[in-house]
């Protein structure tokens, strides 16, 4: 390979890049839920993901591989991107793109550049178990606050440690990456709050969750489409990520508020769901599923320029 060809270039490679991934959210409940801070600096798009499940949902994105739009383009300011972020090894881009990297993954192309990189994660794909898939080893310092392995997600140990999480893992660490920039920063947070069972601090399980949680989780596990499933089961599940979609909003603000006065450098900020989750539609539960709620996520994406 010649390595005279730059690991990055387009027009946001002097941007530090903030990428949140919100697991499992619906598109629909992003759209009813207009997310305050979200709202305020961001423009929502439909698009469709890459994936039904976080494994390959996410190894397209670190592959350069974005949810896109169902339509128009994507607006960074006063510029269009049809695509934000794309391999230099994928085919000819004949638009405009954002960032363009060489290398097997944008994580690894930013950190071979010199520059900080962490990554913090909450569902299972990223435990650093070595039985695990663990997503985060391409990162050079990931941080996991997940369930540990073989452990029901509906385990009252674990519903314990899921409601005392932030729906930003890893926050503190998150904040300090700033601080050990001497470029450009890339954050990434994959958010379990979104994610069965949508439990975060600030969003707690009550006793009345329980059937719904364990209907989901016997269903998931059968997967004997299609289910014959609780006739409020929808509203349940939406009522769910609605909330959790509130609090993360939340912990995002402060934290893009703290980050922006640590750096001249504006903020690419990309907040997006690697997949939805079905609530019932056409006897589908969960994710995992080529159904159009699974399919179909949303993505924020906006500038954060520095105070």
């Amino acid at each position: 390979m010649n390595k005279c060809i730059p690991l990055l270039t387009g027009s946001l490679v002097d941007y530090n890049i903030c990428i949140v991934v919100a697991d499992s959210l619906r598109y629909d409940v992003a759209e009813a839920v207009h997310p305050t801070f979200l709202s305020a600096v961001t423009t929502l798009h439909r698009c469709a993901a890459t994936g039904n499940f976080t494994l390959p949902a996410h190894a397209a994105l670190f592959s350069g591989f974005l949810p896109l739009p169902v339509r128009g383009i994507f607006r960074i300011g006063t510029q269009s991107y049809p695509r934000l972020i794309r391999s230099m090894g994928a085919r000819p881009a004949h638009k405009d793109v954002g960032l363009l990297f060489r290398g097997p993954n944008v994580i690894e192309a930013w950190h071979s550049s010199g520059r900080v990189v962490l990554g913090t994660g909450g569902v299972q794909f990223f435990n650093p178990d070595p039985s695990s898939v663990n997503l985060g080893r391409i990162f050079p310092s990931f941080v996991y606050e997940g369930p540990a392995l073989n452990v029901s997600p509906i385990d009252p140990s674990e519903l314990h440690r899921a409601e005392q999480q932030t729906a930003i893992p890893g926050a503190q660490d998150a904040l300090r990456v700033s601080g050990t920039a001497a470029g450009p920063w890339l954050l990434f947070v994959n958010s379990a709050a979104t994610h069965f069972p949508y439990a975060s601090r600030g969003n707690p399980v009550m006793e009345s969750d329980r059937p719904y949680l364990e209907f989901i989780l016997q269903a998931t596990r059968d997967k004997q489409w299609p289910y014959a499933t609780p006739s409020d089961l929808r509203d349940w599940g939406i009522g769910k990520q609605t909330e959790a979609l509130r609090v993360l909003d939340r912990e995002l603000e402060l934290l893009i508020t703290h980050l922006r006065g640590q750096s001249n450098l504006p903020i690419l900020l990309l907040v997006l769901a690697d997949h939805g989750e079905a609530f019932g539609e056409s006897g589908f539960v969960g994710h995992g599923v080529n159904t159009e709620v699974v399919l179909e996520v949303p993505l924020w994406v906006g500038e954060i320029l520095p105070n």
